[in-house]
């Protein structure tokens, strides 16, 4: 009898610690279902023309459309049919032209945050036009462009620079800017020595505005449309989701449209105002229907053509 007891006793007590393990093991192990953070985002599409792409840090690529979400170390490729335009939280916006890699860096933007915000951008090639924002504005040595032949700091501006491997052009249209390498630097301002061209291993060297390049007319600068700063809601990605969007098993394609999303505006400054554009254009749309095995298939597409270049900018504050 005493012998039955105890082994009963024992099987008992070898169960509970076997429960035990079990309890253990489940407390230590990351649930399946827990709740991966959202992710921030640094910037918005406002509207895009022919193949735009975002390449993220492992390499994963997505074709980008109206209202897609940029994050910090994006790099934006487009093709010779493509160009686009996009506007970061500190209200700075950046249009990109044809056949372009440009890489986000670095940026960090919080109102919360002054000292500490900053922008870095890396043109590996093509072209861009931009309105500069609170991040120049509050501390210019906390914005810098980087190109091969030269490096570009700002004091709230608007600008365009366009390059390769070996030569670059730098225009400023209001403000100021530095364009600087080891062999010199100029400072650029609206007028007479508003442009110049840089060479690898060479000193800007002033163009005079009688021979300006094509890329600088007014017909071929890149559009910049007014655009409203995207808000922490509208940046900010459930886990999934950008996984999605910055994981190869998530590379997604997109549809080319055009859009913008309002007026831009920075406290401080000169104000140079106008009434709001919106992301117009030509549209235009085919549908085609195809008969086959005895189903009938009907296709339409459509598309928005991209704001001209020489759409005014409206609404947009712009600080020396």
């Amino acid at each position: 009898m005493q012998t039955k007891l105890w082994t009963l006793f024992t099987l008992f007590m070898i169960g509970i610690f076997s429960c035990a393990l079990i309890f253990a093991a489940a407390a230590t192990t990351p649930s399946s279902t827990t709740k991966q953070p959202d992710v921030q985002g640094v910037a918005q599409v406002v509207w895009v023309k022919g193949n735009v792409k975002a390449i993220s840090f492992n390499k994963a690529e997505r074709l980008l459309k109206r209202r897609d979400v940029i994050f910090e170390k994006d790099t934006l490729v487009s093709d010779n049919t493509g160009s686009g335009q996009i506007v970061f939280t500190d209200n700075s916006t950046l249009s990109i032209s044809e056949n372009t890699s440009m890489n986000i860096s670095a940026y960090q933007f919080s109102k919360e945050n002054k000292g500490k915000n900053s922008t870095v951008l890396d043109l590996a090639k093509g072209g861009f036009r931009t309105i500069t924002g609170l991040v120049s504005k509050e501390d210019p040595t906390a914005y810098q462009v980087k190109t091969p032949v030269g490096t570009i700091g700002v004091r709230g501006t608007i600008y365009q620079v366009h390059t390769d491997a070996k030569k670059g052009y730098f225009k400023v249209e209001f403000g100021s800017i530095v364009v600087g390498n080891t062999q010199g630097s100029k400072t650029l301002t609206p007028g007479v020595d508003s442009a110049v061209a840089v060479e690898l291993g060479s000193a800007p060297v002033v163009i005079p505005q009688d021979k300006l390049p094509p890329v600088f007319l007014p017909q071929n600068a890149p559009a910049l449309m007014p655009a409203k700063t995207p808000t922490p809601a509208q940046l900010t990605v459930p886990f999934p989701a950008a996984a999605a969007a910055i994981s190869p098993a998530g590379t997604s394609g997109g549809s080319t449209t055009t859009g913008t999303t309002g007026t831009q505006s920075t406290s401080g400054g000169t104000t140079s105002s106008g009434s709001t554009a919106s992301g117009g254009g030509t549209t235009s749309s085919t549908s085609s229907t195809t008969s086959s095995g005895g189903s009938t298939t009907t296709s339409t597409t459509s598309s928005t053509a991209a704001p001209s270049s020489s759409t005014p900018v409206a609404g947009a504050v712009c600080v020396q």
